[in-house]
Formats: structure tokens, sequence, C-alpha cells
């Protein structure tokens, strides 16, 4: 087999450099299947989860397995997540690649190569291997593994942000439950902000990550569904943005949440931040695993709900093929085997993220603590994917001045510009990038 090891370049840091982007994805049949049914070998890519001699121990005891019960050997590499995003761009480009991987935001990578390079279509395969994916996974998982109608893989890990409130400071103001819609947020975070506690803060991951969704809780969605269209320009987004604002204005929100040096799940632990509205499974074992102290003081709860809805940020990595592999068939049966119940159950407790498999979630692990069965509830019912059929989605919701959404929402939070203003300006610039993405 041959030895794929993509070469590093510097300065790779966006997609605004990239070359125009076929549509069409491309055929798994003209890959070659290489030497079906198990011999020769295949190379895998993984990023790194939790701790990384564990997670190398894991994925290389599954080849192992995998080995011996197929004859199939698998190469692992693994890549730091500080690199990942650059690496996947240069696969996607035409860049060496693996035959299978651990990959992400799939309407951005899959985009790129045309049908010639990056992630790769197994929809001829799926009903051979995933018979009953529907019942197995969580359908609002398995969105983020297709793309124009085409399935590209098996999403496995889950990263949803739940809310996350101190339930010793509510339990002093009064309330014995977190607040359940937009009006009751409002309601507790001037209950809470007092003294050098702030009652509420939108997200604890990344700035616009935590804003995005009060959108989509108002039933709209930031482009169309062909990803040709911007959709910023609605009395919805109006309407989110003068929530927002009107939280900022009364002081319950902390003065620096757009600082890229704030931190709220420091301000969180330390009792100086009473409600975050979004939160990651990383942040909750954090608390669960080091701060014992803080035990009975926090718990979880479903988003609050919005004028339409509580859907959440949500998204998930995914097992696939690349463009070009050689042996095409024996990377899907390397992903079948990834995705049976006991191997993700194996996953899912080695690396502490949620899973998308139902067996896993309802296994004791996922249900001896009731943050725990909230993620499934959250999964279940409330998980929005954060993709968009754009490939140059990643670029409009940048996490830093000059991404389309962080300047919009600065203006209107920050700098209080008129809202129809920076609505106005973010909707032209957003129609921009997505009008490169479609030639």
């Amino acid at each position: 087999m041959r030895r794929r090891s993509v070469q590093m370049l510097a300065g790779v840091a966006g997609l605004s450099f990239l070359a125009a982007c076929a549509s069409s994805p491309g055929d798994p049949g003209s890959n070659g299947s290489g030497d079906p049914g198990g011999s020769g070998s295949i190379e895998f890519w993984s990023q790194i989860y939790g701790d990384p001699a564990k997670w190398r121990a894991l994925v290389e005891e599954l080849a192992d397995e995998f080995e011996a019960e197929t004859g199939t050997a698998v190469e692992v590499e693994l890549i730091d997540f500080a690199q990942a995003r650059d690496r996947w761009l240069l696969v996607s480009q035409g860049g060496d690649a693996p035959d299978a991987a651990d990959m992400f935001q799939l309407t951005t990578y899959a985009p790129l190569g045309g049908g010639k390079a990056g992630p790769m279509p197994i929809t001829e395969y799926k009903d051979e291997y995933w018979p009953d994916l529907d019942e197995r996974f969580f359908s609002s998982m398995m969105v983020d593994g297709q793309w124009q109608d085409e399935f590209y893989g098996i999403p496995w890990r889950v990263d949803v942000r739940p809310m996350l409130y101190r339930t010793d400071l509510l339990e002093e103001a009064g309330f014995t439950e977190p607040p359940a819609t937009w009006e009751e947020i409002e309601e507790y975070a001037a209950a809470l902000t007092e003294g050098d506690v702030t009652g509420f803060s939108f997200g604890g991951v990344d700035v616009v990550q935590g804003l995005i969704p009060y959108y989509w809780q108002t039933g709209q969605e930031y482009m169309s569904e062909d990803g040709t269209t911007a959709n910023l320009d609605t009395p919805e987004m109006r309407e989110t943005l003068t929530w927002l604002r009107g939280l900022v204005e009364d002081g319950v929100v902390p003065e620096d949440f757009m600082s890229p040096t704030f931190d709220p799940m420091a301000e969180f632990r330390s009792g100086r931040l009473a409600i975050l509205g979004g939160a990651s499974g990383s942040d909750i074992a954090t608390l669960v695993r080091d701060y014992p102290e803080l035990e009975g003081k926090w718990a979880v709860a479903p988003p609050a709900q919005g004028p339409e809805n509580r859907a959440t940020y949500s998204g998930s990595g995914y097992w696939g093929v690349l463009q070009g592999s050689e042996n095409v068939e024996a990377s899907v049966e390397w992903i079948a085997f990834l995705s049976r119940d006991e191997n993700m159950q194996r996953i899912s407790e080695t690396t502490g993220f949620p899973s998308t498999n139902r067996a896993v979630m309802a296994s004791e692990f996922w249900t001896d603590a009731e943050w725990k069965t909230t993620f499934t509830e959250v999964i279940e019912n409330h998980a929005h994917t954060s993709q968009a059929p754009s490939p140059f989605w990643t670029v409009i919701r940048d996490e830093k001045p000059g991404g389309v959404l962080w300047d919009m929402y600065s203006e209107v939070l920050e700098s209080g510009q008129p809202i129809d203003d920076a609505i106005a300006k973010a909707q032209e610039r957003m129609q921009t990038e997505l009008d490169r993405g479609a030639r």
C-alpha cells in the first residue's frame, strides 16, 4: 500500500484563497475497491481525543482486532486538532490522503475537491453495512455525514451544547428550575445579577458558536437549503438581535463576553456567572473530574425555548473514506467495524464524548447521572447541526473580527450600531461569500 502523508504548507489560514469549487460528488466505484474482502492494508487518520496515550492505545487495539477478524491491517496516524483544519483543507484540494479517516465539517470539505479529492461518498455501501441506520443512531446527528443526498460515513461523536446553570445561585434567588423561555432568561438574569455575579452569558466555547443558535430558535436558518442565498435580512434576525442587545444593555451579561480573553467557564466555576446558555460536553466533564467541590451546585438543562424551538448548536465528527483510496471496500468494512455498538461504547467511554449511537447513550455509563440523561434528551430533541450547505460557512462564522457573523454581532452588541445597518452589511458580505462558493 502506498504511504500518503500530507506535507503541511505554511500560512494556510482559511478558505478565502481557494479556487472555485465544483459541486458534484464523485462515484465511489470509480476509485477502485483495491483488495475487497480482507487482505492488504489501509491507512487511517484520526484526530486526538482526551488522553493521547489512551486514545492511541484504543485505536491500535481496535485495529489489531479488525486485522485478526478480516486480514486487513490498519495503519494509524494521529493528528493534533491544532493542525487538523489546515490539513483537511490541503487534503480536500488534492493533497495526499489516507484511505479512511475521522473527519468533520463535511459540507465545507466535500465540495472543494470536485469529486476528485477529499471526502468520498459511500452511498452504494449504506444498505449493505448499515441497514438499520435509522434505528441504531440519532437522526439529528446523521445529517453530519450526508451532503447533496449522498452518504459519506458514520458520525460518531457528539458535541452538543445544553444549558448549564448554578443551582446554588438560582436557589438563593428563589428559583427551583432553570429558565425555560427567552422571557424567563430575562427574568432570571435580572434577578441573579448582583454584586460580582452576572446572571447570564450566551455560550461557553466560542463567541459566535454561542450566539448562532438564538437565530435558529426563531425557526430561521442562516442560508437557503442549497447554500446559495444569505438569509440574514429577516424580521426574525431583527427579533434575535433586539433580544440579545436587550440583555447586554440591561447589564445582565458580562461586559467583556466577546473578548478573546473572556473565559465563561472560569466565571461559572468561581460563582461569578449563574447561567451559561450553551456548554460543551468537555466543559461538563471537566466540572465532574476536576471540581468535586462544586458537586451539587450545578445542573444541565435543555436550551430555553425561543419564539419557535429550543435548537442548540451541535456537531459530530464522522468516519469516512477519502477519494483516491486503493481499498475502498476494506475502508468501508473498517468504518462498519468501528460503528458496532460494542466498539462505539468503548470509544465513548475512552473519549468522554456522547455518542450518536442510541444503545451507547442508553447504557449505564450514560444514564448514571442526570446531566448525562439530559444530554440524550438534547441530542434527541433539540440538536441542530452546526454545518451549513456552503464551503464558505466556516469563513462566514469565523471566530474573530473580520468574520461576517462576528462583525454583525459585535456591531450590534458591543458598538450599539443600528440593527438594520448591521444586518444589511452582513447580508451583503455573506452573499458575496456564498456566491464564491457557488461558482
